[in-house]
């Protein structure tokens, strides 16, 4: 798979000499859309964890809740 940043090959609109916008291959927009979102998820999750660390119940008393002994 080609890496993202060599298929973007962007059209860049200028006003005068100023570059005012720019044009991307629709694929490619969602693409950068899509690893956005996952890094502000990734970003949120952090600060869960700063507000409440994880917490892990050992599988032996999880499978006790549930009721299976035989393990």
């Amino acid at each position: 798979m080609e890496a993202l940043s060599q298929r973007m090959n962007p059209k860049v609109v200028y006003e005068g000499d100023k570059a005012v916008s720019i044009l991307l291959d629709i694929k490619v927009y969602e693409e950068l859309l899509e690893q956005l979102e996952d890094i502000e998820d990734l970003q949120a999750l952090e600060e869960l964890r700063k507000k409440r660390p994880p917490h892990y119940t050992p599988i032996e008393d999880y499978l006790k809740e549930l009721g299976i002994n035989d393990v």
